[in-house]
């Protein structure tokens, strides 16, 4: 997880770009003793994005024994299907690996409409990640397109290779380490998907680290040849070195700020182009405590880690959800991942080893776009700040402040509803709430509840009601009164 102020001492890659590291978040809600939010239905930020709810797959073939076995014979059981199409995903990216090429490339796209078909994802709205050794022929690339235009099926967007800095998921000498070497490699097969098809899009992975040249380096270098960047936003702290407030709130602040700041990056090396950020992969990413339990590194790598997927790890997502939905920070995003298994559950969504039951990320982003309506809207008022200093979380050199609670607020004008998210980050503390709505004064009012108590709990869960339950909230004239639990998602829906 990069600092902003170490991003600052970078300067020999940024040079001559004037850019407000510092610039604060908006986060729309000033600091006070208990949440209080004042929202205006003709107050329209922006249309909904329901594209920065996406999940994302791994590899399609024997990957976790999910969706395809090895050699690509379908294997996903009925119940864990009905789970997936329960989502309603709105858009995904795919690795196109294979095991040891048990299948064509082209049989990897032909998996992939299939798949996602049965998930009711639209094509169009999947990103396909091209081999890391496909790079290194452009023709060949070509080829696998040109397949799949052959097949009708869709698919628009290709992301140039996956994580090509990342040690660990990539032959040393494939790039050599070289960013320079996968710049050439990547330019030329932009190049080619340009001249074959100038209207297809094209997603580079780029670090998320500004000051690496396999970040700031690769978006100049390519400049002109790319759509979206997917600087794959995880959180990487360690959260045994933090609080809970500290991985679900502060972790989040600091990620979004360094957002922005790519952001700014983007559109100053390309002027006059829409360029924007697809983050394809993002979640908590922390390690879990070492094989004796005990919390010093080496420890347990983060597919081990209950904490990405269970409680800390689901207000972790609920915070970046409500803040990617609100603000204008991505144009696209999908977490990191769609199916796990029971015994690597760090980030779990689903499991064909228990096919009826589901990790509790899953219920928050089964409930998320059932309570957001066709307008987000713009909130004002106030609420409990949270501060972390380096005791909090290890990585603030300073201090890092935001919002205790951050919430999002939407109004469907066609069934004349609104909603509200909220997420509480504090372990401990409730918090009295009050949200007073202008243009609109509710008849009814109900509200649910994500939350669970164990912060060491194994995130997969039997029922729905081991994690989502109804909430008491009062409705007095054009107010909703209600306290918000800790550690808890509240989801309000009120209709008139």
């Amino acid at each position: 997880m990069p600092l902003i102020p170490r991003l600052l001492a970078a300067t020999s890659i940024l040079a001559g770009m004037a850019i407000a590291w510092s610039a604060e978040l908006p986060h729309r809600l000033k600091e006070g003793k208990q949440l209080r939010v004042r929202v205006d239905i003709s107050k329209v930020l922006r249309k909904e994005n329901p594209l920065v709810r996406g999940i994302s797959m791994h590899g399609l073939t024997g990957y976790l024994r999910h969706p395809y076995a090895v050699g690509g014979k379908y294997q996903l059981e009925q119940a864990v299907l009905e789970s997936v199409q329960e989502l309603a995903i709105p858009n995904s990216r795919v690795f196109m690996t294979t095991r040891n090429g048990d299948i064509t490339q082209e049989q990897v796209v032909d998996k992939a409409a299939e798949i996602y078909r049965k998930f009711g994802v639209p094509l169009n709205r999947v990103v396909l990640c091209i081999n890391n050794d496909e790079l290194r022929n452009p023709k060949r690339v070509i080829e696998i397109i040109a397949h799949a235009r052959k097949r009708g099926y869709g698919f628009t967007l290709w992301e140039l290779g996956n994580e090509p800095w990342n040690k660990g998921a990539v032959p040393k000498a494939l790039f050599n380490r070289d960013p320079k070497e996968y710049q050439r490699q990547a330019l030329n097969v932009a190049k080619a998907i340009r001249n074959y098809d100038p209207k297809l899009k094209i997603v580079i992975p780029v670090v998320h680290e500004l000051a690496s040249p396999w970040s700031t380096g690769t978006m100049k270098a390519m400049a002109g040849y790319y759509d979206y960047v997917a600087g794959h936003h995880y959180g990487f702290s360690r959260f045994y070195r933090c609080t809970f407030e500290g991985m679900a709130l502060t972790e989040n602040y600091m990620i979004l700020q360094n957002i922005q700041a790519m952001n700014r990056v983007l559109k100053q090396l390309n002027p006059g182009r829409e360029v924007h950020q697809w983050d394809t992969e993002w979640g908590m990413h922390s390690k879990s405590y070492d094989a004796q339990g005990e919390p010093k590194e080496p420890a347990l790598k983060p597919p081990f880690c209950l904490q990405n997927a269970n409680i800390m790890g689901t207000l972790h997502r609920a915070v970046r959800l409500i803040y990617y939905t609100r603000e204008d920070f991505v144009r696209g995003a999908s977490s990191w991942e769609l199916f796990s298994r029971k015994h690597i559950p760090g980030f779990g969504i689903l499991t064909r080893d228990v096919p009826d039951q589901r990790f509790m990320i899953y219920w928050l982003y089964r409930h998320f776009p059932q309570y957001v309506g066709e307008n987000i809207l713009d909130i004002t008022g106030e609420c409990p700040y949270y501060s972390a200093t380096r005791k909090e979380h290890f990585q603030v050199k300073d201090r890092v402040t935001g919002p205790l609670t951050p919430v999002l607020a939407s109004y469907d004008p066609q069934d004349d509803e609104l909603f509200f998210i909220i997420a509480n980050g504090s372990w401990t503390k409730s918090v009295p709430s009050v949200i007073e709505s202008v243009g609109f004064t509710g008849k009814e009012v109900s509200a649910i509840i994500l939350s669970h108590d164990d912060p060491e709990a194994h995130p997969l869960v039997a029922k729905e009601s081991d994690i989502i339950n109804p909430l008491a909230v009062q409705l007095a004239g054009n107010q909703i009164r209600f306290t918000t639990p800790p550690h808890s998602v509240v989801f309000i829906r009120a209709t008139r």
